[in-house]
């Protein structure tokens, strides 16, 4: 189960909370639904917090337009959005960025934050696999973090993956409260955060969009295998 899916592209970004440019954004994006949404985040440069802008939709979708870069964000929202959102991201909302928010970028990233499915004894299963812990005393809270690095068409990537034990409540859309105990899986797959040359062209994001996403599918898929 996917609890969110995220395209983030680094670059210069000129919105910000005036009644123009929440305008040109709902005028972007109508075809969407979008409501605008201000909100605040910490300025390092000046110690404050600085406003900022987002808009949303009931159906999971925001994006958020920071100074730097702009966060498509795809909620979990099962009924409302396909299976694969970011695919959807991409085929419905990158060409939109790219052509009227920000057309040049120093780097690009996909996330995927998901639930490995239920099985019997998963928590067992995977804190035995990544720790190789035979014994059946399994840590109540316990975390796994990774990273490698690769390269796509000569740029340098960051190959992220995050496992840990997750527990709390979920709070149903009927107001009924369910209490979860699951595997949560983060997939981080961006390229190199050192690298500050405006080196990818409207064309070059979407084509390494499209790169990094099908990366993050077969990291999902091996995912899927690897814990039954």
């Amino acid at each position: 189960m996917d609890i969110k899916n995220q395209i983030t592209i680094f670059g210069p970004v000129n919105f910000t909370v005036t009644p123009e440019h929440i305008v040109k954004a709902l005028t972007i994006f109508q075809s969407f639904n979008m409501v605008p949404m201000p909100f605040r985040e910490f300025d390092a440069n000046t110690g404050r917090m600085t406003e900022k802008m987002a808009i949303r939709n009931t159906n999971g979708l925001a994006i958020f337009f920071h100074e730097n870069r702009v966060d498509i964000i795809a909620a979990r929202q099962s009924e409302k959005l396909p299976v694969d959102s970011l695919a959807y991201i991409i085929e419905n909302i990158i060409q939109k960025i790219t052509s009227e928010i920000i057309s040049k970028s120093n780097r690009i990233a996909v996330i995927s934050e998901y639930f490995l499915p239920d099985r019997e004894n998963i928590h067992e299963k995977m804190f035995n696999l990544l720790y190789t812990v035979k014994d059946s005393n399994t840590a109540s809270d316990w975390i796994y973090r990774y990273c490698n690095r690769d390269d796509l068409n000569g740029h340098l990537l960051n190959k992220i993956t995050e496992l840990s034990r997750t527990q709390g409540e979920l709070i149903e859309e009927d107001g009924k409260i369910t209490y979860f105990d699951k595997v949560k899986s983060l997939i981080d797959i961006n390229t190199d955060q050192n690298n500050q040359n405006l080196r990818f062209d409207a064309a070059g994001i979407t084509e390494t969009i499209w790169q990094l996403h099908a990366i993050l599918l077969e990291k999902k898929r091996c995912h899927s295998v690897m814990d039954r």
